[in-house]
């Protein structure tokens, strides 16, 4: 039972993750437009420079989300069809809406570097 609570916590951590990580992709393109619109752009969005940093958030993220979600799961002594069925939501749920969300991204992303090359011409 414990390998499918954990299961479970996984698959929810990273719905949390990707809606977090696609959030702070917009927000970076969102200041990038204020700049280039000679708009107040307010305080740059935080960077991260490194890949190792990159992993050791990453790694953070994964294990306090995970570690949460597996306190709150093992608390609530959930049947394992319903752990299944939580699994098969988180899921799809990441896929809906990592795709919506990145989607608008490229939008506007995509809007951002057309005015840039308008620019540059």
């Amino acid at each position: 039972m414990d390998s499918l609570v954990f299961l479970t916590a996984l698959c929810i951590a990273e719905l949390l993750h990707n809606t977090l990580e696609v959030r702070g992709m917009r927000r970076k393109v969102s200041w990038l437009d204020r700049v280039q619109s000679g708009l107040d752009r307010g305080r740059a969005p935080r960077n991260v420079k490194t890949k190792i940093w990159a992993l050791v958030i990453h790694i953070i993220i994964l294990a306090v989300f995970s570690s949460l979600v597996f306190f709150l799961l093992k608390v609530a002594h959930l049947s394992d069809t319903s752990l299944i069925v939580m699994s098969i939501i988180a899921l799809l749920a990441n896929y809906v809406i990592a795709t919506w969300q990145v989607d608008s991204y490229h939008a506007h992303i995509g809007r951002v570097i057309t005015r840039a090359k308008k620019k540059n011409d």
